[in-house]
């Protein structure tokens, strides 16, 4: 079992009996910190794609790592120009798609600041081709999941949880 602590910008692995970290930096690679960064780790994680899938809150990307090598490689940024704020938590579907949450809680003064770049927070799909799309612009975004079937997308909103149909592209059809 994998799982990050965010604030420590660690992933540790947990083998039944006790943790042991298993990959730091797991988010931004810099040191000292940056005033900018108020949470500097991984958050979401998920196994696919030929590595270990991270929501990297400090690195603001989905960020895929080899798991013999821990090599990583940045899937995604932006969005058409734009920097994402600071990705949080991610799903991966059967399909290959990941969706993730976009929430500003990795950057300093979260939704004041001058690090935002999008004038949202957003659920996004990413694509198995790298393709990012926009899933929702008007939620304030948290956890995410799917359920069995791969065909209703579950994204965590201050008022609750929100249920989004898919369609056979995995496109939202409504709530």
């Amino acid at each position: 079992l994998l799982f990050s602590d965010v604030p420590a910008n660690a992933i540790y692995m947990w083998d039944g009996k006790r943790a042991a970290p298993f990959l730091a930096p797991s988010g931004y690679q810099g040191f000292p910190l940056p005033a900018t960064l108020r949470e500097a780790g991984s958050n979401g994680l998920a196994i696919g794609r030929g590595g270990l899938l991270l929501a990297d809150s400090g690195t603001r990307a989905i960020v895929r790592v080899d798991l013999a090598t821990r090599q990583r490689t940045i899937l995604a940024e932006s969005f058409e120009g734009k920097r994402f704020n600071s990705p949080n938590d991610l799903v991966l579907a059967r399909s290959g798609d990941i969706y993730f949450t976009d929430p500003p809680f990795g950057l300093t003064n979260t939704q004041k600041s001058t690090l935002r770049e999008l004038t949202y927070t957003g659920v996004f799909r990413l694509s198995p081709g790298n393709q990012v799309h926009l899933i929702a612009d008007n939620l304030s975004p948290n956890g995410i999941a799917l359920s069995p079937d791969n065909r209703t997308l579950y994204v965590t909103d201050t008022a609750g949880w929100v249920a989004m149909v898919l369609d056979g592209s995995g496109a939202a059809t409504g709530e």
